[in-house]
């Protein structure tokens, strides 16, 4: 992804601080409970799998413009352009969930 945009590393340090903070944001939505399961996007609530994404997007997001940018001045930047891409990508993605369910049902 980064060699076809042209940004050196930031989706990949983007991804990578999203997967050490995934832990934390399962315990946070799911409770203590989540260890023990074995979850799939597609068997949870639906209140819960929303929250979920929007928090991966919102995070992968922030931190991808803050890493770009790199700079206190630019903070209103950063703030505009992780608000404005969000809701693209939030229902892009859900979409993307709501195709493959079809599939999966077929």
């Amino acid at each position: 992804m980064d060699l076809l945009t042209q940004s050196p590393g930031t989706h990949t340090i983007s991804c990578l601080f999203l997967g050490f903070l995934r832990p934390y944001l399962l315990a946070f939505i799911f409770g203590r409970s989540y260890e023990k399961l074995q979850l799939s996007i597609y068997d949870i609530r639906v209140d819960k799998k929303l929250l979920f994404i929007f928090l991966i997007v919102l995070l992968h997001h922030l931190i991808f413009f803050t890493i770009e940018y790199f700079s206190f001045k630019h903070s209103l930047l950063i703030l505009k352009y992780t608000f404005l891409t969000l809701p693209f990508t939030y229902i892009l993605i859900l979409i993307y969930i709501t195709l493959l369910q079809r599939v999966k049902n077929d």
